[in-house]
């Protein structure tokens, strides 16, 4: 009887816990001062800008219509990406 009671308990923590109000914009995004994101592909992009929302600006490395396999790198590229608080790679390398 204690533990259903528990589970209950908990079962409802757990519901009420995410109904609060929006918390509020970190000092560091306030204002224009959004967080600058690089990712590789546009459909990475595109995800990206959806979770970030207001708060960061997303931009893809290879540009719409570039294929990722003839796509290079030039030091302009490496310049604007070292701006960037995060970068999020496409694929996942699980081979040696």
């Amino acid at each position: 009887m204690f533990t259903r009671k528990l589970l209950i308990s908990a079962a409802a923590l757990l519901l009420f816990a995410g109904c609060k109000e929006e918390s509020k914009v970190p000092e560091k995004t306030a204002g224009n001062k959004r967080i600058l994101i690089y990712t590789s592909i546009q459909p990475i992009a595109f995800i990206s800008s959806k979770i970030a929302g207001k708060y960061a600006v997303v931009k893809a490395l290879i540009p719409p219509g570039k294929s990722p396999h003839s796509f290079t790198l030039v030091p302009g590229d490496l310049k604007r990406m070292s701006k960037a608080k995060f970068f999020f790679p496409s694929g996942c390398r699980l081979r040696n």
